[in-house]
């Protein structure tokens, strides 16, 4: 765990480290186990092709629904008080997922692991700021929050083929309540308490905000205009309410600015496409190819892999070839690969795996520099806030892409045809990014 020769993490704060690694790599394999998983879900509890999409969409939708207000609530409360108490409620809804008998509780038990996830996730990325306050052993603790997401990511496809194909999908989510334990213990232990901040939260603004993307996601998975209209004038009424609120929860000027505007908008794109994606793929290697859920959790690390592994080099690429060329290399050979995937779906397998790669290793050049973008020219005082709304809008993303595409099957069967849309989304995102950093130096 040593940084050099001369800097090294304490005894305290090594466990501190691990804690905060251990809890997002939980958060991070939840989000990607159930790529694997649904189909077998599916046929255990009958689930419809709507249900299907709102197994994944619960989770998304309250998890970044109340992202930003999960943030405001460790500030107000005291970070270590909130860090626990969303960690127990993440590992009960685990435990209720587990043992869901209906879609109806299983997408209930969905939505609050995303709650408690709303919680535990921005709370432990505010206690490496805490904690390590050396900037270089921040720095490396920060760098491995990071490649976190590649191996989470990774690893929940490939565990969740393993468990669902030699013991069941339910273990998959089980899997969470040992490991939230650990971290239970050493947070305990280890974490200090931390002090809460003076301040108010924006309740309103956060029930604003989820229950407009609610109705618009409703909106897609159903095929009802209705509650996208009605979303619409939600979301509205959220922008309005967020211009005079003394503590909004989504500050105007922070994505008002055009560089983080567009940027926000990009990254809405690239999420939807990205989870779109991955939920298709996986489905198409079970559903139509008949793969077990191993194989196809196999078949996925073809993806995550890259991904992974471009991550962990982001920071010396970008030193040698410059943010912004790295960003738009990397959501070109995204969009690309997305293509090729939709074009191997038509019956050739090697250019499916092809496009994989491509698009892993795109997901990874770019996943760093969007959000390094996202808070361009953010005060230190409002980083953390700018943070927040670049992770809301990936989680909305997640969700309306997730509920967009998969209510294009019932219109073309094929899952090329959401494939096709997806490409089309990450060209889209990749154009938005052009013009978002056209005076950002390379």
């Amino acid at each position: 765990m040593s940084i050099n020769d001369n800097v090294r993490f304490t005894p305290q704060e090594k466990p501190v480290l691990i804690l905060i690694l251990l809890t997002y790599f939980m958060i991070l394999l939840d989000s990607s186990i159930v790529f694997t998983s649904i189909p077998v879900m599916k046929a255990d509890l009958g689930l419809s092709a709507a249900e299907m999409s709102w197994v994944q969409d619960a989770y998304t939708l309250a998890f970044g629904g109340a992202l930003l207000l999960g943030a405001q609530l460790g500030e107000v409360w005291g970070r270590t008080r909130v860090f626990l108490g969303g960690l127990i409620v993440f590992a009960v809804a685990s435990l209720i997922v587990g043992v869901a008998s209906t879609a109806h509780i299983l997408i209930a038990a969905r939505a609050l692991q995303g709650l408690g996830a709303a919680v535990v996730a921005p709370t432990s990325l505010t206690l490496i700021t805490a904690v390590f306050h050396d900037t270089v052993k921040r720095t490396r603790a920060t760098a491995a929050y990071g490649t976190m997401a590649g191996l989470g990511s990774s690893g929940g496809m490939l565990i969740g083929g393993l468990i669902t194909t030699f013991l069941s999908w339910r273990f998959g989510f089980w899997i969470n309540v040992p490991i939230a334990v650990v971290v239970l213990v050493l947070a305990v232990r280890f974490l200090p308490a931390l002090p809460p901040r003076p301040g108010r939260f924006d309740v309103l603004g956060a029930i604003l905000l989820t229950g407009s993307m609610f109705l618009i996601t409703l909106a897609l998975v159903e095929r009802s205009v209705l509650p996208g209209i009605i979303g619409a004038i939600v979301l509205v009424m959220a922008v309005a309410w967020e211009r005079k609120a003394s503590a909004p929860i989504l500050p105007e000027h922070l994505w008002r600015h055009r560089v983080r505007g567009l940027t926000l908008i990009a990254r809405l794109l690239f999420a939807a496409s990205l989870f779109g994606m991955l939920f298709m793929t996986a489905q198409y290697f079970e559903l139509t190819l008949g793969y077990s859920a191993l194989t196809a959790g196999l078949l996925m690390l073809v993806n995550c892999v890259p991904h992974g592994a471009t991550g962990i080099m982001v920071s010396s690429l970008v030193t040698r070839f410059g943010l912004r060329r790295l960003l738009l290399t990397g959501l070109a050979s995204t969009a690309a690969g997305l293509g090729l995937i939709a074009w191997g779906m038509h019956g050739s397998l090697p250019i499916l795996l092809l496009g994989m790669v491509l698009a892993g290793l795109g997901q990874g050049a770019s996943f760093g520099p969007i959000t390094s973008v996202g808070i361009w020219q953010s005060s230190p005082s409002e980083a953390g806030a700018a943070s927040g709304i670049v992770n809301t809008g990936h989680q909305m993303g997640a969700t309306t892409g997730v509920a967009g595409l998969t209510s294009l099957l019932a219109f073309s069967p094929h899952y090329s045809t959401p494939l096709t849309v997806s490409a089309i989304l990450m060209v889209i995102a990749l154009l938005v990014m052009l013009a978002a950093t056209r005076k950002l130096e390379n």
